[in-house]
């Protein structure tokens, strides 16, 4: 099984916006603590890790008891965030070239905030595409069925098989119809939320259904809900209009999974406050290997620093069937050990400005 890639991106794909932009110089409250007693709790750290924490050491955890599905994995993780400017800060997580550290990213567009006119997102989804190089891999959507190789509802099925290509040229004609098919994912989400998510067709009769389990896992986010709870209804009654300090944006990524080239949509929302920030980073569609995947972040003062705490849902089917909770816990293993290091990663840059 791959989660590597899944976890890595997740948390990557945050990069340009989190979290700790706007409480470099804030001041732990009563508030606050509350929020991060409850959530070492959640994450089930003991006195004694809450201790390395403090002292610096970057703490990622499985975390089955909060796992609600048959096709779940969850994680979670903390670290201390070296004291910084503001500025510098803000800086390295929103540059390019920081976005860019993930390897496994082969592309990425900002579809904007929702307010990008017909003609222009035309223009945005028309850069999606297949290399000539990924040519046999686009070739196999225009044999696509119902299974596990492809996330793609019966309409889409068929759509793909009533095309046409020459050899050697499967990238051209598969592109458009793969940009044509996001670009009307991404405004059903746009308009109709979860609600208007499309399942994925597979083998015998079955479906995959990344809205159910994702609907499944906003409701189980009692934290966030607690502590957050402006945010908490931004998440689930999107799209409805948003307050003023939540800012909503959408990106396509193409990106390496299994290594093949796969194609997601990305969902953020990013909360500031004086005395915290938390965002998300919802992925409700990704073209194979995953279903779904939701990533919550919070930012808050502590101590002398910041205190980062974050935690992935990773939806997927490959954890069902045989031998299920065998291969729930390698994943949240996996899933675990990539959020570390690209945690060791973020430290790295943070403290390198």
């Amino acid at each position: 099984m791959t989660f590597l890639f899944s976890m890595r991106s997740a948390v990557q794909l945050l990069l340009n916006l989190i979290i700790c932009s706007s409480l470099a110089a804030a001041t732990a409250t009563d508030a606050t603590g509350a929020f991060v007693d409850d959530a070492l709790k959640e994450l089930g750290f003991e006195a004694a890790q809450k201790g390395d924490l403090e002292s610096g050491k970057i703490i990622s955890v499985g975390l089955p008891d909060i796992e609600r599905q048959p096709t779940e994995v969850a994680v979670g993780a903390a670290m201390m965030l070296v004291r910084r400017p503001l500025a510098a800060v803000s800086q390295v997580l929103t540059r390019e070239d920081t976005f860019r550290v993930n390897t496994k990213i082969l592309d990425f567009g900002e579809i904007g905030d929702g307010f990008a006119s017909r003609e222009e997102l035309h223009a945005i989804f028309d850069e999606i595409a297949y290399t000539e190089a990924e040519s046999k891999e686009a070739g196999k959507l225009l044999k696509a069925k119902p299974g596990g190789r492809f996330n793609l509802s019966k309409k889409e099925i068929d759509k793909y098989r009533s095309l046409q290509s020459v050899d050697g040229r499967a990238h051209l004609v598969v592109s458009s119809a793969l940009a044509d098919m996001l670009q009307r994912r991404f405004l059903d989400y746009l308009e109709g939320g979860l609600a208007a998510v499309e399942p994925y067709e597979r083998k015998a009769g079955k479906r995959a259904s990344p809205r159910q389990e994702l609907t499944t896992a906003f409701s189980s986010l009692k934290l966030v809900q607690k502590h957050f709870p402006t945010f908490y209804g931004s998440l689930s009654g999107f799209p409805a209009q948003l307050p003023e300090d939540t800012e909503s944006r959408f990106f396509w990524i193409k990106r390496l999974a299994d290594d093949r080239p796969a194609f997601v949509l990305a969902h953020r929302m990013v909360e500031r406050k004086a005395d915290y920030t938390v965002a998300m980073d919802l992925q409700y569609y990704a073209l194979h290997s995953y279903n779904a995947m939701l990533t919550l972040v919070a930012c808050v003062p502590h101590e002398e620093g910041t205190l980062v705490i974050s935690g992935v849902r990773i939806f997927t089917d490959r954890v069902t069937g045989f031998a299920s909770g065998i291969r729930k816990g390698v994943g949240r293993k996996h899933l675990a050990e990539a959020m570390a290091e690209y945690f060791r990663d973020m430290r790295q840059v943070l403290e390198g400005e």
